[in-house]
């Protein structure tokens, strides 16, 4: 009886042995599936890094009038940007480039003292050497690891109404640089932002949603240790009640896309700067979507009578997955990409109806960043990525995605504009990261369940391995 236990035993190893070794390989030979929930893409290459100067020429190829002008270093002059998440990490840099760029920058943050720190900035005018940095861009697979928050612990509750001229006329630098506090986890809050900028600007030509969080890893662990004098469970709530990472990274940004498209759609309506280009979202998501396979996204049977909506959404501990808090973040970064999708689905039928350009779409992926995901300055965390991950700072290739979601032409885009199905990463390693089909498969993600565990071993593979792969 015990040789046929051990014999079983070995079995069992040889096999998870055998798994590795089929997924090493699939890893080098740079599977590019999606899961089951979506379509397969093909991965298109993009140009070795972005240096300032290569910045300002994409900037003056979309932006500026009939034709790129060499002397012209504000190409986005005229140019209005709603940024999300901006008091901080990729958000603050996205800010500062724009700005520096000569755009006006709508900044939103919950952190009323950063969004202050990030205009002193702006205003005074801080141009600091642009680190000359290689790295490959790429548009990969849309089923994408990134660390994508801005840090954000003030108070969230007031939406700061200075600077708001009825002016659309932004020509002095004060002017382009007006800073509104909006708490993502109070969609009251959202909602009151948008008619807010809608009461001041006719169009706007760029929306970055870029703000998330998430749960730290022992949050199931704080919850069952919970007492009664000290209600932990709140800090998982958002305003009305409901998943906070969800309502921020998610619910948050579809209620101001939706509520800004009008804006959107109408920049190309604005003859003065005789557009080149219209409006364009971009979503900051990440390759941890890879974690989830859009299962607890679906709204559940309407004919049960059941309106929670999906378990993603859930903050009832008995409506929720096992794995709520560990799977929080991947589902809101999946459901990015999917809004993205839904978005480009109504932008092609509104071309069909109009033969005038419109609005697009596209998700971007900084992978590993050194950001305020996993902490603040002199945390364990913040340490641990200022030493591994892509930096950020003056244009660092932690937001190399991310420019190139935003510059790039629709054309050097390929399927990651409105399609959806792909994205704009800045590592050639997320190409050959590992194969989606098998972690998508029955035998893994149902019978096996080990679609979490393999997915936070790539994510590490991948933190390893970015920056030789570039």
């Amino acid at each position: 009886m015990a040789k046929i236990s051990v014999t079983r035993c070995d079995r069992t190893r040889n096999f998870i042995i055998i798994f590795l070794l089929l997924s090493s390989i699939n890893i080098i030979r740079g599977v590019n599936s999606l899961t089951s929930a979506t379509a397969t893409a093909t991965a298109t290459s993009l140009p070795h890094g972005l240096p300032y100067d290569k910045i300002v020429e994409l900037a003056q190829k979309r932006y500026c009038t009939n034709s790129p002008k060499s002397n012209d270093n504000e190409p986005m002059k005229g140019r209005v940007a709603v940024i999300t998440g901006a008091a901080g990490g990729i958000g603050g840099e996205i800010s500062t480039l724009i700005y520096r760029l000569g755009g006006t920058v709508i900044a939103l943050d919950r952190n009323t003292n950063g969004l202050e720190q990030l205009r002193s900035k702006l205003l005074s005018q801080v141009m600091i050497p642009v680190q000359q940095q290689e790295v490959v861009v790429r548009v990969v697979d849309s089923n994408s690891n990134s660390d994508d928050s801005s840090n954000s612990d003030a108070d969230y509750n007031n939406i700061n109404r200075s600077n708001t001229s009825n002016s659309d006329d932004d020509d002095n630098d004060e002017s382009r640089i007006w800073t509104i506090q909006t708490n993502h986890e109070d969609l009251s809050s959202v909602a009151s932002t948008a008619e807010l900028i809608k009461s001041r600007y006719n169009h706007i030509d760029l929306l970055i949603n870029n703000a998330g969080m998430t749960y730290p890893t022992d949050m199931h662990q704080q919850l069952t240790m919970e007492d009664e004098e000290n209600d932990i469970r709140k800090n998982v709530l958002s305003a009305h009640g409901k998943d906070l990472v969800f309502t921020v990274n998610y619910l948050s940004h579809f209620l101001l896309t939706e509520k800004l498209l009008p804006s959107l759609y109408s920049s190309n309506n604005d003859d003065d700067n005789n557009s080149k280009e219209n409006g364009r979202i971009v979503h900051i998501t990440s390759t941890y979507h890879w974690k989830v396979d859009g299962s607890e996204l679906m709204i559940p049977d309407v004919s049960l009578d059941n309106d929670d909506g999906p378990i993603a959404y859930q903050s009832d501990p008995k409506k929720q997955s096992s794995k709520h808090f560990e799977r929080s973040y991947a589902n809101t970064k999946l459901a990015q990409l999917w809004h993205s999708r839904a978005i480009g689905s109504r932008l092609k039928k509104r071309q069909q109806i109009s033969s005038s350009n419109t609005i697009c779409s596209v998700c971007a992926c900084p992978t590993w960043a050194s950001t305020y995901i996993a902490g603040n300055d002199g945390s364990e965390g913040k340490e641990f990525l200022d030493k591994y991950a892509y930096s950020i700072l003056n244009c660092g290739p932690g937001i190399t995605s991310s420019i190139n979601a935003i510059f790039r032409q629709d054309d050097e885009l390929d399927d990651a504009i409105n399609d959806g199905s792909s994205f704009v990463a800045n590592s050639r390693i997320v190409e050959y990261l590992y194969p989606a089909n098998i972690l998508s498969s029955d035998l893994v993600t149902n019978k096996l369940k080990w679609r979490d565990m393999l997915t936070d071993f790539a994510s590490v593979l991948l933190l390893l391995l970015q920056k030789i792969y570039t």
